[in-house]
């Protein structure tokens, strides 16, 4: 019986290992373009909305209820390997393969919508959204505010 050589092994795992579907990351300054904040259609004055800074994405879901979110998880590879478009994904609240809600980025392209759907919450016979994150989607889409 012919053995394969360990790097060969480990080569061949590393090509049939599927690609991450998400890489913590601390903050958002690497994103600058997406720095800004935002309000449902635009509106910064409605609540709920958020600001995206280097500092990550703060939320506020009503007047006086505000949320720093520091780490969370950005899709990287959800549009392919290939993929080189406006798009990108985050998971800002979740762990450990659960997340709630996602938030894609550029959703309109030059228009730089924010759209925020239920992800592993809110469909039927699942967990139900909480409250912040119900709000968050049924006020979506959001836009950069003027």
């Amino acid at each position: 019986m012919r053995m394969l050589p360990v790097a060969g092994v480990l080569s061949l795992a590393l090509l049939l290992a599927p690609p991450a579907p998400a890489v913590e990351i601390q903050g958002m300054g690497d994103f600058i373009g997406l720095h800004g904040h935002y309000g449902p259609n635009g509106n910064c004055k409605a609540f709920p909305r958020f600001q995206v800074s280097a500092a990550g994405i703060r939320f506020e879901t009503a007047a006086g209820q505000a949320e720093q979110i520091s780490t969370l998880e950005y899709a990287a590879s959800y549009g392919g390997h290939d993929y080189n478009g406006p798009l990108q994904w985050f998971f800002p609240f979740g762990r450990d393969g659960n997340y709630p809600v996602l938030m894609t980025f550029n959703s309109e392209d030059a228009g730089r919508t924010v759209s925020i759907e239920a992800h592993d919450e809110g469909f039927p016979g699942g967990p139900q959204l909480s409250p912040r994150n119900a709000a968050l989607v049924k006020n979506s889409p959001y836009k950069r505010c003027g």
